[in-house]
């Protein structure tokens, strides 16, 4: 899903330099196209800071020397998680954030869009 300029971004800058949201929105058109009924995702991090929920920075570890973010969204269908920074397979949702972050770092809210 991720082309080498991409990649090479990453490498560069620590940055991914795509919208997870719009690569998101498009696996679930390509899904839907298929005739596939498939569900797009927010996902975020809170903690409790000074007795705040505060949203914090997670690190997605499916692509090395990408900085910390504050939010990432993936494309769900059918028990699969299609996440344009793990690669071209998707990988089942039970073993999802054990894959993709950082132990009991990951993302601990997830929002349905569009």
């Amino acid at each position: 899903i991720l082309s080498e300029k991409a990649r090479q971004n990453v490498e560069k800058t620590g940055k991914f330099g795509l919208s997870c949201e719009l690569l998101a929105l498009e696996m679930a058109e390509k899904l839907r196209e298929e005739g596939k009924e498939p569900t797009t995702w927010r996902m975020r991090r809170f903690e409790k800071i000074d007795g705040k929920n505060t949203r914090v920075r997670f690190q997605h570890v499916g692509l090395p020397g990408l900085k910390p973010f504050m939010n990432h969204s993936i494309c769900i269908h059918d028990g699969l998680v299609y996440d344009p920074l793990m690669g071209k397979d998707p990988i089942p949702i039970k073993e999802y954030q054990s894959r993709a972050f950082e132990k009991g770092k990951g993302p601990n809210q997830r929002t349905r869009f569009k």
